[in-house]
């Protein structure tokens, strides 16, 4: 994400992107239409999406919501070290600190506790509304079967999808129907490693 992101101010893109902000107040609310002008209209790196601002179901928007903890921690480096914290209940000689690299609890757990509130640089409207909703329902009432799910990142796809592992087996949201035909128009989803379809070339003629 640094070298992309140097890449693209420290080039001959630099100025065509610095420009969609000049005279502009920066606003959280417009973030997430600023992100579909400058990286799916501008810089053409995401896929065209049509706007999550109406209604949305809670199949979709439990789907939308752990995506987007997908991209989050997909973010994050791979090597992360996080500060582990020694179960408080063990006895002193045999306490052991949490695992605290990539997709362990700790680090799941991290970026859970922030998800529900960083929604609103992704979605809009009745969208918002629902994800939020539903983001906050799971998060408090399943957070054991997030942290799970979300550990076999990084460990190949054999070990499962998390997402699927959320919205379908742990909080019923979705029937796997309704899963399978969500899963490649979700907002996030080009974020994931398991999208292997072609990306769309760079715009480096700006």
């Amino acid at each position: 994400m640094s070298s992309y992101c140097q890449e693209q101010l420290g080039g001959r893109n630099r100025k065509a992107i610095l420009k969609q902000w000049e005279g502009k107040t920066l606003d959280m609310s417009t973030v997430a239409a600023q992100k579909e002008k400058l990286c799916t209209q501008l810089l053409q790196e995401c896929p065209a999406r049509e706007p999550k601002k109406g209604s949305m179901g809670r199949c979709e928007a439990c789907m939308e919501s752990f995506q987007t903890l997908d991209f989050m921690l997909r973010r994050d480096s791979a090597t992360i070290q996080l500060q582990g914290v020694a179960d408080p209940l063990a006895l002193a000689k045999k306490k052991k600190k949490r695992a605290d690299g990539f997709a362990s609890p700790l680090h799941v757990e991290m970026r859970l506790e922030e998800l529900c509130s960083e929604l609103h640089l992704h979605y809009t409207g009745g969208a918002l509304e629902t994800t939020q909703e539903v983001c906050e329902e799971i998060a408090g009432d399943l957070s054991a079967e997030v942290k799970r799910a979300f550990g076999v990142l990084g460990r190949g796809t054999d070990f499962g999808n998390p997402l699927r592992m959320v919205c379908v087996d742990a909080a019923a949201e979705c029937t796997e129907k309704e899963f399978d035909a969500a899963f490649p128009q979700l907002l996030n989803f080009h974020a994931n490693v398991t999208n292997l379809s072609p990306a769309a070339p760079r715009r480096t003629d700006l």
